[in-house]
């Protein structure tokens, strides 16, 4: 759909002409991929207030695990390294693993991940949109061809191909449900894919969104601070207006 204006957005949200909302890897990586944080946790409240769907193409889902694995076994290397310095530079006769008695160095961080979206999944009563079956190959490589949207006219076009794979699925789901998505990504290709889809809006701001949903008038606050406890990014806290 043609890139919507701020009253327009505004209107969409008070007509209640979202049926889903989704969020692209970005987004997650803005928060370091840290499951826990109220902003991320805050998208169940947003779909179940107001009654709207939260979906995460396949793709997103994958990308976001394997995210939090790389940083998991990057920082279990380190680690690692560090206490092998500290036992030489010390003369101790541990093994490493043993200096690390409350840490498990040995431990899969891909079961980590998995364990972390699994439980970020059911909290915000979110659903995975599966690629198979809905991102059609034929009109993938046809958009590669052609150089059309998300593809774009650049050597890294290749990299780009989540990016199809996931549009082309929600799209698609977008079609079998009838409804139309609202997508949050700064990726500038979402956006353009966007611009020629029947059934997905993209914008590019997360906190700005959900706060959309607050001066639309409908069911939920939102109170933004500043600071976080952890990262010092922006959090949510829902409450439900007095009446």
């Amino acid at each position: 759909m043609p890139k919507l204006t701020e009253a327009e957005l505004h209107e969409a949200i008070v007509q209640g002409r979202f049926g889903a909302i989704t969020v692209d890897t970005n987004i997650f990586d803005k928060f370091g991929c840290n499951l826990d944080m109220r902003a991320l946790r805050a998208l169940g409240p947003v779909a179940a207030q107001h009654e709207i769907k939260l979906i995460f193409s396949d793709i997103i889902a994958g990308e976001v695990q394997t995210h939090i694995r790389r940083v998991a076994a990057e920082q279990a290397d380190k680690l690692r390294t560090a206490l092998n310095q500290y036992r030489k530079a010390w003369r101790r006769i541990e093994a490493v693993t043993d200096l690390a008695v409350p840490v498990d160095l040995n431990a899969d961080p891909a079961i980590l991940a998995a364990d972390e979206w699994e439980d970020y999944l059911g909290a915000v009563g979110g659903e995975v949109v599966t690629s198979e079956g809905r991102a059609n190959m034929g009109e993938l490589v046809r958009r590669y061809c052609a150089e059309e949207t998300p593809f774009m006219t650049t050597a890294a076009k290749k990299a780009e191909f989540p990016d199809a794979i996931a549009l082309l699925a929600l799209d698609a789901w977008a079609q079998e449900e009838g409804c139309l998505i609202l997508a949050i990504s700064k990726d500038g290709d979402w956006q353009a894919y966007a611009e020629t889809s029947t059934n997905i809006v993209c914008v590019p701001e997360f906190e700005g969104t959900l706060n959309r949903f607050n001066a639309a008038g409908l069911d939920l606050a939102f109170v933004w601070d500043i600071e976080d406890d952890s990262d010092h990014y922006p959090f949510i806290t829902a409450r439900v207006p007095t009446v």
